[in-house]
């Protein structure tokens, strides 16, 4: 999987949809009001809702939240994990192509992210899709 990434095959998704096709299945829901109507606010990154005018990021609340690492990083990464999760930080990091420092740091994320249900679902599922 990290091969095919690094080889630049799997780039061509776009990881955003996919992501958003994650968190909501059914449809987009804000958090704040339960609208489900929402337009994309393109030089942010973001989407608001139409309802209450609520903005949040793809990442808002999940483990990525304000995290500076490529989406399709992180999807190689559940993968990773999710097939070998007593990986040593510093094999994570050589298979994803990253620094030491942000491996660990992203193997920590995600291995605390695993205590909470709605990350396990979350990674569960980003494992299958990449």
């Amino acid at each position: 999987m990290v091969k095919l990434l690094q080889a630049g095959i799997l780039a061509l998704m776009d990881y955003g949809e996919r992501l958003f096709r994650i968190r909501w299945p059914r449809g987009f829901i804000c958090p704040r009001c339960g609208g489900r109507a929402y337009y994309p606010v393109q030089k942010r990154n973001q989407f608001e809702c139409s309802v209450c005018g609520y903005q949040l990021s793809l990442s808002a609340g999940t483990l990525m939240h304000k995290s500076r690492i490529p989406l399709e990083k992180w999807f190689a990464a559940a993968a990773l994990y999710d097939r070998s999760p007593d990986i040593t930080p510093l094999n994570f990091s050589r298979a994803l192509g990253l620094t030491k420092p942000t491996g660990s740091l992203l193997l920590k994320k995600i291995r605390q992210g695993l205590a909470n249900r709605k990350n396990r679902i979350l990674l569960s599922k980003m494992a299958s899709e990449a």
